[in-house]
C-alpha cells in the first residue's frame, strides 16, 4: 500500500522568495518576503527552523520585510515566511542565515 501524506506546500509562486543571507556579528540580516500574486494576505508571520519567531530584536514591516538587528551567532539558522490568507496557508522556499564573526 502506497500513502502519500500531505504536507504544507512550500510555494514557489512567491513573486519573491526570502534568498539565503552570510552576515557579520552586531550587523543587520533582512529577508523580503513577497506573496503569490492574488494572494491577500491577512497575515504574514516568519519562523526559524519552524517554530514561530520571538520579536525582540526583529521587525516585520507591512509589507512582509524581516529585519533582524544586532545579529547574534544564535540568529543562523532556515527562515521561511508563511502568509495565512484568503486561500489559505501558505509557505515560501526556505532561507538560510549564516552568521560569522566580525573580522570573517
Amino acid at each position: 500500500m502506497h500513502v502519500v501524506i500531505p504536507r504544507k506546500p512550500q510555494n514557489v509562486s512567491f513573486i519573491e522568495n526570502p534568498s539565503n543571507k552570510d552576515v557579520a556579528l552586531g550587523t543587520v540580516a533582512t529577508f523580503t518576503c513577497k506573496p503569490p500574486p492574488g494572494e491577500s494576505p491577512l497575515t504574514i508571520e516568519w519562523r526559524k527552523d519552524g517554530q514561530r519567531l520571538k520579536i525582540d530584536r526583529m521587525n516585520v514591516t507591512k509589507s512582509g520585510t524581516l529585519r533582524i538587528s544586532d545579529v547574534r551567532k544564535d540568529d543562523g539558522g532556515i527562515y521561511t515566511c508563511l502568509v495565512l490568507g484568503q486561500n489559505g496557508e501558505r509557505e515560501s522556499q526556505p532561507a538560510q542565515l549564516t552568521v560569522r564573526g566580525r573580522n570573517q
